[in-house]
């Protein structure tokens, strides 16, 4: 179960939800694992697969992630489309090599751009345009994060 189960919607509602989702490979448990164990904030499997939706259905050639953490959102997004190229921002150095292992793991190392650093700092230099752009950081930054990269997402972009 996810962490703050309940807190929207029943117990028994997540848990049908969570039985519509197709199985994970053993990668993607592992790392679900790993982020409970040591309270690293990641995604809940179903947004990971909708960033791979999302990806795909856009056919996303430059992804911005703002959040690293362990992989988590860089795999999904990496996955759902082949060309794509993400580039994914965190501060904390030791996540960012932990990200790494995975992705290369996953094959996806290649395409995924882990940039260390704050995010702020590091949006107020990137070039644009981004096709598709997920935040998933510090929340009391978001509005600080959409202001940066909205300007540079694509017309038609997400």
């Amino acid at each position: 179960m996810k962490q703050g189960a309940g807190k929207i919607l029943h117990l028994e509602q997540e848990r049908y939800l969570e039985r519509l989702l197709p199985p994970r490979d053993a990668l993607v448990r592992e790392m679900e694992q790993l982020a409970a164990e040591r309270k690293v904030p990641i995604s809940d499997p179903e947004v990971g697969r909708l960033l791979s939706i999302l990806a795909r259905s856009l056919g996303a050639r430059r992804i911005l992630e703002i959040g690293t953490a362990i992989g988590y959102g860089a795999l999904h997004l990496a996955r759902g489309e082949a060309e794509a190229h993400v580039i994914s921002i965190d501060i904390d150095p030791e996540r960012l090599a932990m990200a790494h292992v995975f992705l290369e793991r996953a094959g996806v190392a290649n395409r995924v751009e882990l940039v260390a650093g704050e995010a702020l700092a590091v949006l107020a230099h990137l070039e644009g345009p981004f096709d598709l752009v997920y935040i998933d950081a510090v929340k009391t930054d978001y509005r600080r994060y959409l202001d940066l990269s909205l300007p540079k997402v694509r017309v038609g972009g997400m």
